[in-house]
């Protein structure tokens, strides 16, 4: 058997595996992916779709697992590009009509947001995103992926509160206060940005002042940079990365530029 007919085999597992069989298999149309998601398979020339028994109605669940399964096929390297475009688009339907059967149904909100932000429609993305947060405001992964994808486009209000409310919720993920940390220093709040770096680093002074020192050189603010480390070496002398942080801090434009290639030509 061929990777298209176990391809349209997987899709037909995830109807059966939720309880709901189509009319009769998938068929595969000619570029090797099962009937579409609102029952249709495209053209071999482009052309207007070819109209197909339509499947009976899928549960959200089924719907979802089914969008999912044509992402993960899309990311595939062999795809072309028409493939590609038409397995998104397909996912998006799929996403689609799961909602419009439960509006509320958190997966789907959640698969669509995320596949908006891959597709660059940022605003989208955050209505769905806002849906989300409505069924489940208290979810600190969810609070957390909304405040990224804010973060990105520089929202640094609504990013801060939702990296926040993900941090405060789940005080024990490092992951979450350290980058919280990062977008505070990002939004130039750069005492509030130490303040968490160091209940991140409660026993190393050093390490909180540097790592905001490294921040603010990534920053190109690097007076504030050469500030901080002095601090992180004054808090331990022994610490390395604040000593080399300095030493680059120290360098010429010219020389910057050069002794990182040195060094990578070493290793």
């Amino acid at each position: 058997m061929d990777c298209r007919k176990t391809l349209c085999a997987a899709a037909w597992l995830f109807c059966a595996a939720a309880g709901c069989t189509p009319n009769k298999l998938m068929p595969v149309w000619p570029g090797g992916d099962a009937l579409t998601s609102d029952g249709y398979k495209p053209s071999r020339m482009g052309g207007e779709p070819e109209e197909y028994e339509p499947v009976k109605e899928l549960k959200p669940k089924t719907l979802v697992a089914m969008a999912a399964f044509r992402e993960q096929m899309a990311a595939e390297v062999a795809k072309t590009q028409a493939q590609r475009e038409f397995l998104l688009e397909d996912a998006r339907k799929s996403y689609q009509r799961a909602l419009k059967e439960d509006p509320n149904y958190l997966p789907a909100l959640l698969g669509l947001a995320r596949h908006w932000e891959a597709a660059g429609q940022h605003d989208r993305a955050m209505v769905n995103y806002e849906a989300a947060l409505k069924q489940a405001p208290k979810d600190a992964g969810l609070c957390y992926e909304a405040g990224m994808c804010q973060a990105r486009h520089k929202e640094w209000k609504p990013a801060l509160e939702r990296l926040k409310q993900a941090a405060v919720s789940d005080p024990e993920n490092r992951q979450f206060a350290g980058i919280y940390a990062q977008a505070l220093a990002r939004a130039e709040r750069f005492d509030e940005s130490l303040a968490c770096l160091r209940k991140l680093h409660p026993a190393a002074e050093a390490e909180a002042q540097y790592n905001l020192a490294r921040m603010l050189h990534h920053m190109e603010k690097d007076e504030l940079s050469r500030r901080h480390a002095t601090l992180a070496v004054q808090a331990d002398p022994n610490f390395q990365p604040a000593q080399d942080l300095l030493a680059e801090l120290s360098l010429p434009n010219a020389e910057a530029q050069v002794v990182p290639a040195a060094s990578a030509a070493r290793q």
